[in-house]
């Protein structure tokens, strides 16, 4: 699962910040193939909204970018780990970065998913 941000990055749509997110912190160029839908969470006046993708890696290797490039973007990514769906379920929600985490793996394990086109970018 591949964290980020969008909205930071100059005039890129959701799209591309889901691509660069992979690009930045795995090292790989994906395709976006689909989504696990939109998590909203609210804690006092603090909202996020979460957009989570399915990706297929297109080119390259999963692999934790270089400590140089990860520190001008504010990055410490130590490791990239593959799991298997039995050992997910091992995970206990508390070693998640967050329930909103956690609650995309279950769904995605429960085999929820949505077209992509679920979501359309337009302009204003």
């Amino acid at each position: 699962m591949v964290k980020g941000s969008y909205g930071d990055n100059g005039d890129e749509i959701i799209f591309e910040a889901a691509k660069r997110e992979c690009q930045e912190e795995a090292s790989v160029k994906v395709d976006l193939i689909g989504t696990l839908g939109t998590y909203i969470s609210k804690e006092n006046d603090r909202m996020r909204i979460q957009f989570n993708f399915i990706a297929k890696i297109i080119e390259g290797e999963p692999k934790v970018a270089p400590m140089d490039e990860q520190k001008s973007k504010d990055e410490f990514i130590q490791e990239i780990k593959w799991f298997s769906k039995k050992e997910l379920l091992k995970i206990s929600p508390k070693e998640f970065i967050s329930n909103r985490s956690y609650q995309v793996i279950q769904d995605w394990m429960s085999g929820s998913r949505y077209l992509l086109d679920a979501y359309k970018h337009v302009e204003i």
